[in-house]
Formats: structure tokens, sequence, C-alpha cells
């Protein structure tokens, strides 16, 4: 199993001292996007999962600061909790996904999205409105 997502240094460290836990495969996002080398965006300096799904997908990644800084040690974890752990779960193999199609595309980018989009039936995001199209100069 890999671990991926943005700044996940601190989950690693926090599964192992709280719940004993070795991670053995992780990806942080952050690093592994500024490895590849895409012709067609920029990737900023500080990196966002929000940012990388809206990037690489085109979709808005719900990301509330209140549930964010939850209480995530409480049992159960509440409906908003459970769903912002899903979506940030999916939107990292999503992302982390997208990175390797660009470096191999083997499955279309197409199925990629509809995975994702699939996979984020219990939060639904949105489509991101359109960008604007640079004017072409002659």
């Amino acid at each position: 199993v890999l671990k991926v997502g943005v700044g996940i240094k601190g989950d690693v460290a926090r599964l192992l001292s709280d719940r004993n836990l070795v991670v053995r495969g992780a990806q942080d996002l952050e690093h592994f996007v500024k490895m590849v080398p895409f012709p067609h965006c920029t990737i900023p300096k500080l990196v966002s999962l929000k940012k990388l799904v809206h990037i690489f997908g085109c979709h808005t990644l719900p990301k509330s600061k209140s549930v964010q800084l939850s209480n995530w040690d409480t049992i159960p974890l509440t409906d908003a909790q459970q769903r912002y752990a899903a979506d940030d779960a999916t939107a990292g193999c999503f992302v982390y996904y997208a990175v390797q199609y660009y470096i191999s595309p083997v499955v279309p980018i197409r199925e990629l999205d509809q995975l994702y989009q699939r996979a984020s039936v219990v939060y639904p995001l949105k489509q991101a409105p359109a960008r604007k199209k640079t004017p072409e100069i002659s």
C-alpha cells in the first residue's frame, strides 16, 4: 500500500507515534510533481492538494478549515470528518495517477477523471469554472 498526499511526513510520524504503525511506502505529491517536467502547466512553489486537483483535473476540492482543525481523536469521526478524509485520500490517488500518466501514458486521463468522479460519490466535487483561453499572438 502506498500512502500519497501533500505534506504527509507528519501523517507518517503520527501513525508511528500514535498507532505504532510503520509506513513503508509513502509519496509526498509536493515533491513528486516537481520532479516531472509538465510542458503545459506551471506547478506553483507552494503546493497544496487542492491546487493539484485543480491543475490536473479541473475540479474543486472542498477543504474546510473547521473540519481540518477539528478533533480527529474523537471516536467515531463525524460525517464531515469522514467525507474530508475520503476526499483527501481520493484526491491524492487521483493526482498520483495523473502524474504517472504524464510519465507513462498507459491509462487515458479521461478514465482517471471518471474514476475520480466515481470515487467521489459520497461528497461530489464541483467542476471548476472553465479557464479563460489565452489569446494567440500572430
